[in-house]
């Protein structure tokens, strides 16, 4: 699954905004950044059942990262914290019980997340843009630490670090003097 994780959205969306394009649809700069583009396309050519079909689609798709997401971190923490750290004898119950609850956890943060950056007007695109700017300071360190021998701990994590910072500032620096006016 984790190969169609950028291939099917990346595909999708440079086939709707193209046709978008192509349709000449009345689409402005403010419903693209919120991801209207893909709804307007589908029902200019198929109607309502094609409202119908995008809205199922991102249900599914939506569901589906959620769940992953939940299970991810529910592993990740039952495992790697909670047994190494916390409890190392814990048994199986124990560990379904805390994965269990770091899901409802995780449910909860996520959804108080996404309502507080709706409330705050963080569109789609900018999500998508600081996730790729705040991931992307770790793919190297990761990549040598999987490829290259004599990659330390020290080297990685201060890489990671040490790329973060020069890839954020001017991003921040954009966002805080400018108006969504000038953006436009």
């Amino acid at each position: 699954g984790g190969l169609y994780w950028f291939a099917i959205p990346f595909c999708m969306a440079t086939t709707l905004g193209l046709a978008g394009r192509a349709l000449d649809l009345p689409v402005t700069l403010s419903e693209s950044d919120q991801g209207l583009v893909p709804p307007a396309v589908a029902l200019h050519l198929f109607g309502e059942a094609g409202a119908w079909l995008v809205t199922i689609q991102v249900f599914l798709a939506v569901t589906s990262s959620a769940n992953s997401e939940q299970l991810a971190v529910a592993s990740l923490f039952s495992y790697d914290v909670y047994k190494r750290y916390l409890v190392p004898h814990a048994t199986g119950a124990q560990l379904i019980f805390i994965s269990r609850a770091v899901v409802i956890f995780w449910a909860i943060f996520s959804g108080i997340l996404s309502v507080a950056l709706f409330e705050l007007g963080i569109e789609l695109s900018w999500v998508y843009m600081c996730m790729g700017i705040l991931i992307g300071g770790a793919v190297a360190p990761i990549t040598f630490s999987l490829t290259w021998r004599d990659c330390n701990a020290i080297g990685a994590v201060t890489g990671a670090i040490g790329k973060h910072s020069p890839d954020q500032c001017p991003v921040f620096l954009n966002e805080a003097t400018s108006t969504k006016e000038n953006r436009k």
